[in-house]
């Protein structure tokens, strides 16, 4: 099955738009980046990077608020990379790198934290939190403790029929109920972070950001102009691919 490309006129698109105010070009480009992050920092990891999760919650110690990583990504024994993205140095917060170092330097944490959020949570919000920790077990990231496959499989089952925020109230406290139980279960992986940063300048984030030193920095003009060759893209794609890469490069340091 092909993979599809969208019209390299959106690149065009944000080329203008980027120079707006108030807007947010990292929200918008997030899409492409984690399409094709094993590409971008190919020259950084050789053996492959996937994206398993964009905006993934990092709790604040003594609440249920979260701080929300760019993108959860894994490579090779599950090594685990906290990649966040910047097209202006002047959003780059002092204290960001450090934060994820101090904070969230072990993935004990992050996953107790992402357990207390789903214990937190309202119950719509539940079913979106039960995506986001099936995936985390797709990807060998962490472990159910003491729940048999098949009761596993029932409580799969039972939370995606029901999982419209039209589901009958009384289901709904059974979906959030199995969520939550769920939860509990979950044990990390042993998993060493790196904490990634893509960045237009990479002096200016030494500049700016504590404990620079202690992270891996990429800058936009260190991303490769060509996908992996064994990306699997089609030529069109790798067209594509080729046309946003010049547009990150374009970004004015």
């Amino acid at each position: 099955m092909s993979r599809i490309m969208l019209p390299e006129s959106m690149i065009r698109q944000f080329k203008e738009n980027i120079w707006f105010p108030y807007y947010s070009a990292e929200t918008r480009i997030g899409f492409f980046v984690q399409m094709f992050i094993d590409d971008l920092l190919a020259k950084e990891f050789s053996e492959g990077i996937r994206c398993v999760a964009p905006e993934f919650p990092l709790r604040h110690r003594g609440n249920n608020q979260a701080d929300n990583l760019d993108f959860l990504c894994a490579g090779k024994d599950n090594e685990l990379f906290f990649v966040e993205l910047k097209t202006d140095s002047d959003s780059l917060k002092k204290d960001q790198a450090e934060k994820y170092l101090e904070n969230w330097g072990k993935w004990e944490v992050c996953i107790n934290g992402l357990k207390n959020i789903v214990l937190g949570a309202r119950s719509d919000k539940c079913v979106k939190y039960f995506f986001l920790l099936e995936k985390l077990l797709e990807e060998g990231l962490v472990s159910l403790s003491g729940l048999p496959e098949k009761k596993r499989e029932e409580i799969s089952s039972f939370v995606h029929k029901h999982r419209s925020p039209a589901t009958e109230r009384g289901r709904k406290g059974q979906r959030t109920t199995r969520i939550r139980d769920f939860s509990k279960r979950i044990e990390e992986s042993e998993s060493e972070i790196k904490v990634v940063f893509l960045v237009p300048d990479k002096e200016k984030a030494k500049n700016i950001l504590k404990r620079a030193n202690e992270i891996i920095l990429i800058e936009f003009s260190e991303v490769p102009d060509e996908t992996r060759p064994d990306s699997g893209w089609d030529s069109q794609t790798q067209s594509f691919y080729g046309e946003f890469v010049g547009f990150l490069k374009s970004i004015e340091r």
